[in-house]
């Protein structure tokens, strides 16, 4: 829970300043994350917390996998592809999909 009085401006640095390193953990259940680090506010990196993937293979996954997801109608999309309709997802996957370079940072 967020305090009232939390102060979110450049001069609130106590936490980043007294910070040396940022712990990282392995094969945790979310009830030791939540009481060791959650709970407490420290930041950590679980570094096996999803199978390694390639951004070719999660549009495929997510292009091919759900019919309902491709479907639904998200509330709040924010995105920096430029498509004709209001948005449609479909369209974004493949333009994602088709020119996904270093170059290009699409966000979705």
């Amino acid at each position: 829970k967020i305090p009232a009085g939390y102060d979110t401006k450049a001069g609130n640095c106590v936490l980043c300043e007294t910070l040396e390193r940022i712990p990282t953990t392995t094969n945790i259940t979310f009830s030791t994350l939540e009481s060791m680090y959650l709970e407490r506010g420290w930041p950590v990196i679980v570094t096996d917390s999803h199978q390694p993937r390639t951004l070719d293979t999660l549009l495929n996954q997510m292009y091919n996998s759900s019919s309902d997801f491709l479907e639904s109608d998200p509330c709040d999309v924010s995105t920096n592809l430029m498509l004709k309709k209001l948005f449609n997802l479909e369209l974004a996957l493949e333009k994602i999909k088709h020119t996904a370079t270093a170059q290009n940072k699409w966000f979705l």
